[in-house]
């Protein structure tokens, strides 16, 4: 059996030796020291997982390997089950006692009788454990090692293994540099490759095809690693290449395949008791689901795929894409799914979907930007400065970037603003420390990006509320445009909560009249304010007074000076029969723009207000006379 593994060439002939194995372990003939029973029960767990996965004695057979594995006194024996066994349980993503197993290999390798080819294999298991934990530089650094011991010795049996390993680690970490280098490495070492070995290169090109949108290459390479994971008859490796199929299949908009392909790798995974192999599988199909429009099922099958990530602390798995992942990841928290392991997966791997989530609140943003009402900036949930004061030239330089736009301001400009009255030279060189501060401050050097004479607050980072806006005004206009069929309820709702938790004053209130704030804060405001009109006026389409007057009031609450959402409540009022309440926004109209802008409520207003009050008087009169 031990043979055949090696060889991974053709594992059906595993089966014939399966059998007879498990007939002598089971029936029961006395061995003097137990250590042919230890090396078969090793033997055959790992035969079971590479050729019988669905085995229903699986999980007994592997607790006896397990256990038998401390029996094997002679320490290369012991040591090559070991490795046996560490390299089965990193397929099926036990990873705490891949740990384990680690650990009491690397003591033994201590000893001075350890052969060079049992410490290749412990590199390529720790490169393995490595790539599936995502621990990218980990991985190549015990990659590199293990080439070297086995070109110093001579001993190169693990060296392709190990250079899929590395291959998987970088592009799991989308260093596609390295991938390209790796791959380039194997395909050189590819005469001596087996043929399992060669069925992960492809795989791993079509890995590489697929991150870079060449779906077409993507479709060709793992084609060729399917035909040779069928060759080789490893029901893993085949579930692993079908997966990847079923996503090529979808990205190129063939459903008839997508489908049909899905449900092959269904009746080949059944029964096979593998976490990892069902976290990527249920990660997969969720996507998919989403794409095509099924929601409760997408979410069921992200519910199970996420649940497992918490329960067995994945964060990886074999044809990881980034992107996609990162579509899950909003789904799963605008459910409400499996939040904090979802948050703590976005920060680990570092996940952005291709839109930004700028209004998934649960969304991890190391950093977040208020700026309308009161300036406001958090660093993973904490105010900054709550520790101590922020240095003002730092936060004056943020106030002014964000003022500008936040993307692709020129240096030049900035250096202006902050330092008018110094020459250039100068104005630049305290820009350079101003910004090395600000970034500090941040504790967070990607924050504000510098290329080509022009600043940038990096999205991928930074979340910032003028942004979000913009996002949602998007959704407004895209949802009541006159060319879209009338909205359901609530979605409009949905769209005037989202726009007012944003929305929570002018921006740059506290800012005082400062010319670099007044242009930005009136050009915002008067879309706020025209976006807050056409949700308003849905609901008086529909004469929902009572819901387009709340509405009016939230826009108030925002901001105070809009003296056309007055003249709207004071009118939703008179149409609900609530002339007093009417009166009282009058009122409220009248003080707040003396106080404000020592102004008077336009003829507009007062006229609206006058019938209210004529209203009121005929009511009045009515029950005194009744």
């Amino acid at each position: 059996m031990d043979a055949i593994i090696h060889e991974l060439d053709d594992l059906s002939l595993l089966d014939p030796w399966i059998d007879r194995a498990k007939a002598l372990l089971t029936a029961g003939t006395p061995v003097q020291d137990g250590v042919s029973d230890a090396r078969a029960a090793v033997s055959l767990f790992v035969a079971l997982v590479f050729r019988q996965p669905q085995h229903p004695d699986m999980r007994s057979w592997a607790e006896r390997a397990i256990e038998c594995v401390g029996a094997l006194r002679d320490t290369n024996a012991r040591l090559s089950a070991q490795l046996l066994m560490a390299i089965t349980l990193n397929y099926t993503g036990q990873f705490e006692r891949v740990r384990e197993l680690i650990d009491v290999m690397r003591r033994t390798c201590r000893s001075p009788d350890v052969t060079p080819l049992a410490l290749t294999v412990l590199k390529d298991v720790e490169s393995m454990y490595f790539m599936l934990t995502a621990d990218h530089d980990r991985c190549l650094e015990a990659v590199y090692d293990g080439v070297d011991i086995g070109e110093g010795s001579g001993v190169n049996l693990w060296r392709y293994h190990l250079l899929s390993n590395g291959a998987a680690a970088a592009l799991g970490a989308g260093d596609l540099v390295s991938a390209e280098e790796l791959l380039a490495k194997m395909h050189t070492h590819r005469d001596g490759a087996r043929r399992l070995d060669r069925c992960s290169y492809h795989y791993y090109r079509s890995w590489l095809a697929m991150i870079r949108r060449d779906v077409v290459e993507a479709h060709q390479e793992q084609k060729t690693a399917l035909r040779l994971a069928i060759e080789s008859g490893c029901p893993f490796y085949e579930v692993l290449c079908r997966l990847a199929l079923a996503e090529i299949f979808h990205e190129l908009g063939d459903h008839r395949r997508t489908v049909s392909t899905l449900r092959r790798v269904r009746r080949l995974a059944r029964g096979i008791d593998n976490r990892l192999m069902e976290y990527m599988a249920f990660s997969t199909f969720a996507h998919i689901a989403f794409a095509h429009g099924r929601r409760r099922a997408g979410l069921n099958a992200l519910r199970y795929a996420f649940g497992l990530g918490r329960e067995h602390g994945f964060t990886h798995f074999l044809w990881w894409q980034p992107r996609i992942m990162a579509e899950l990841c909003v789904h799963a928290l605008e459910a409400g799914i499996e939040v904090e392991y979802v948050k703590n997966l976005i920060s680990d791997r570092g996940l952005m979907p291709d839109v930004l989530p700028m209004s998934v609140d649960a969304w991890p943003w190391p950093i977040r930007i208020r700026t309308f009402g009161e300036f406001q900036v958090h660093n993973k949930g904490e105010p900054v400065g709550a520790t101590a004061k922020p240095q003002q030239k730092p936060i004056e330089l943020l106030k002014t970037l964000v003022a500008f736009g936040a993307e692709e301001v020129k240096e030049r400009d900035v250096s202006a603003e902050l330092w008018p009255r110094i020459d250039a030279d100068y104005a630049h060189r305290s820009l350079t420390t101003t910004l090395h501060r600000l970034r500090k401050i941040l504790a967070h050097d990607q924050a504000i990006g510098l290329r080509h004479g022009r600043l940038s607050l990096e999205s991928s980072c930074c979340w910032l509320d003028v942004q979000a806006l913009e996002a949602v005004l998007e959704d407004v206009d895209e949802t009541l445009g006159h060319a879209r069929p009338r909205p359901d309820q609530e979605s409009v709702t949905v769209l005037a909560d989202r726009l007012f938790d944003i929305y929570r004053g002018p921006f740059m209130a506290s800012e005082g009249d400062h010319p670099r704030y007044v242009a930005a804060r009136e050009r915002l405001r008067n879309k706020v304010l025209r976006a807050a009109s056409d949700l308003a006026r849905y609901w008086e389409e529909g004469r929902r007074w009572d819901e387009a007057a709340r509405l009016y009031a939230r826009g108030l609450e925002a901001d105070a000076l809009a003296e056309g959402f007055y003249r709207r409540l004071m009118m939703c009022y008179r149409q609900l029969g609530r002339l007093a309440e009417a009166v009282d926004v009058y009122d409220r109209c009248r003080r707040a723009l003396a106080e404000e802008r020592d102004a008077k409520p336009s003829p507009e207003t007062t006229a609206i207000y006058q019938s209210v009050v004529d209203a009121l008087s005929e009511t009045s009169g009515t029950q005194r006379y009744g």
